[in-house]
């Protein structure tokens, strides 16, 4: 609002910042709120998190510093760190134990499972380690003294009951409430992560050449192992050595161990060397409950949000709201609580339990009787004449394409472990047919996501596209082939586009540059498939709305749930079709009228739904 008289003030004075290291007394006093967390004793002080409320040209300031770190964070922080990095999303570790738990199941390989308890993280970490970290990490001269800076002789106020303590001298920590300290907090814990990773005294979860050690979403971590005892031994050295050179602490007697097709002597053993509890049989982790019987997990965590979606229903109830109100509370305020399993879950809860619980949600909008319109009118976006309200079914088949979208995209090193988990490494995932036999030889997520895709597959009408990856030409998985579709890999060649030349004919010449004369057999292979009409004829036309979708996500979009999930609506075509008729039949109105009162007048008002 005031942005043109203070922004040429705030310029200069970060600028003054950023050379001097002069920082203003303001920025070092903060006031202390706390919040209680999920499910815990009020009356236990370790029961609430501290938000540390600051100055706001502080905040600017710190937002500043941490858009520019976010673009290298990727760069110093390795893969399994999910947390604060962009480009990785929590359901990333959720999905890499979950498909640990079903090979270990399947194989009856020896497992264990130990997650952390880092006592108070954020609060934890001492100014001096973070200094040296960020100097050891080379984050330049100026970004070093100016965090020295910001974090020495800071003080704070804490509110308690309305009132205010004495100002309290803050010593360390990172500020929560603060832009830049998830950022910091991830690079403080990254010495920790560094010094499991190199640990060669124990083995983490192996499948082929990739191993599985570590999944961490800030200070939220689990250590995977074929090798439990030698992993508690050496585990406990390295907290202790980390503890003492940064001050974060790891409450080993609040972690959880949990063992699967280990025997009786050796969890004994586990539990003498780290005083854990053990015969764990499940644990929860970012929010998920997960089971040494991995068959549980879907069933009871989709079962305890119904009921608390039931119970906030029930609470809204009360509320008095029309229709139109109800379903934007579905929207914004119950439904969301589901979507974060959709999001971080394999797909495989049943089609009919989704329905049945559907309908308890329509028929909630509507006072307990049944809806008078179709449900496919009701579902379809508010855009399109439809009423949109929430579709259960279709959020979750929605990230459920998503993430094979990421899987068929994506080069990742969750991606990599689960295509090899399922022996899939050479294999097209979204344009090509899955049969029967095919699903069954898989496990963990990928399979109900295929099985998913498979239904859909039909009906958006993708059989053959210009983005299939280079796999789908080796139909019989041959070994020369894939090795020459390996090498094309390595040259950034990894779609089927991108062996066309511009007016769609075959650049064999290109192809032998690439492979070299030598590799003729493959080349005549390749150059059969890209010769097929069919092939030729997804490539000359428009990309259609999938594919749209799927090359936002191959050059780095990262949210397209939604996007896919308004495409699933209007896949089948007489659901536009339809609703434009009853618009032209009882509003004598056309297409584009009907577009134009949709975009500027509320719904609910035009075709008189309101009470």
């Amino acid at each position: 609002m005031y942005i043109d008289e203070l922004l040429p003030h705030l310029v200069k004075l970060f600028n003054e910042i950023l050379q001097t290291y002069s920082i203003p007394q303001t920025w070092k006093t903060s006031e202390i709120v706390t919040i209680l967390k999920m499910d815990r004793d009020l009356r236990d002080p370790g029961s609430y998190r501290p938000i540390s409320l600051a100055n706001q040209d502080y905040k600017i300031f710190m937002k500043v510093i941490a858009n520019r770190v976010e673009s290298i964070l990727p760069k110093i922080i390795q893969e399994d760190q999910y947390g604060f990095v962009k480009g990785r999303k929590i359901s990333e570790p959720i999905r890499n134990v979950v498909n640990v738990l079903h090979h270990a199941t399947v194989t009856k390989r020896k497992l264990g499972i130990l997650k952390l308890d880092m006592y108070k993280a954020f609060d934890k970490v001492n100014h001096s380690y973070l200094y040296e970290l960020c100097k050891e990490l080379n984050m330049g001269d100026k970004f070093c003294e100016m965090i020295k800076e910001i974090y020495r002789g800071n003080e704070a106020y804490i509110r308690v009951n309305g009132q205010r303590t004495q100002m309290v001298k803050v010593q360390n920590g990172t500020k929560q409430g603060c832009p830049l300290s998830p950022m910091l907090f991830v690079m403080a814990i990254e010495t920790l992560a560094n010094k499991i990773r190199q640990d060669n005294t124990w083995q983490g979860y192996k499948i082929g050449e990739l191993e599985m050690k570590l999944n961490l979403f800030a200070d939220d971590a689990i250590i995977l192992t074929q090798t439990p005892i030698e992993m508690i031994k050496r585990i406990q050295i390295i907290l202790q050595e980390f503890r003492q050179q940064s001050g974060l602490v790891v409450n080993m007697g609040k972690s959880e161990f949990m063992c699967l097709n280990t025997g009786p002597k050796e969890q004994i053993e586990a539990r003498k060397e780290s005083g854990l509890k053990l015969g764990l049989k499940k644990m929860k982790y970012l929010g998920v409950w997960l089971f040494s019987n991995p068959g549980k997990i879907i069933e009871v965590n989709y079962r305890q949000i119904w009921r608390k979606m039931i119970k906030q229903m029930k609470s809204w109830k009360k509320k008095g709201l029309r229709r139109m109100a109800k379903i934007r509370a579905l929207k914004m305020m119950i439904v969301p609580k589901m979507m974060y399993l959709f999001q971080v879950l394999p797909g495989d809860i049943s089609r009919a339990k989704l329905r049945d619980w559907g309908r308890t949600l329509n028929y909630w909008v509507e006072e307990d009787k049944r809806p008078r319109v179709r449900k496919k009118w009701l579902i379809a976006n508010e855009k399109d004449g439809g009423w949109g309200s929430p579709s259960l079914e279709l959020y979750r088949d929605a990230f459920q394409i998503e993430k094979l979208m990421e899987l068929q995209v994506l080069e990742n090193k969750w991606v990599s472990f689960e295509k090899e988990i399922n022996g899939i490494k050479n294999r097209e995932l979204i344009f090509t047919r899955w049969n029967k036999s095919d699903l069954d030889k898989l496990m963990g997520p990928l399979k109900g996501s295929l099985e998913i895709w498979k239904k859909w597959q039909g009906k958006l009408g993708l059989n053959k596209s210009k983005l299939s990856s280079l796999y789908v030409i080796n139909r019989d998985n041959e070994t020369n082939l894939n090795r020459a579709i390996g090498e094309l890999k390595e040259k950034g060649i990894t779609r089927i586009e991108q062996l066309y030349e511009k007016d769609a004919r075959v650049s064999r010449n290109r192809i032998e540059w690439w492979l070299g004369q030598q590799r003729w057999l493959q080349i005549n292979a390749i150059c059969k498939y890209l010769n097929e009409r069919v092939n030729k004829e997804a490539l000359l036309r428009e990309d259609t709305v999938l594919e749209k979708i799927l090359r936002e996500k191959s050059e780095g979009a990262n949210a397209q749930a939604s996007n896919i999930y308004r495409m699933l609506t209007q896949a089948d075509g007489c659901v536009i079709q339809g609703l434009t008729r009853c618009w032209e039949n009882e509003l004598q109105i056309d297409i584009k009228e009907m577009k134009n009162v949709v975009e500027n007048i509320r719904k609910k008002k035009i075709l008189g739904l309101e009470k």
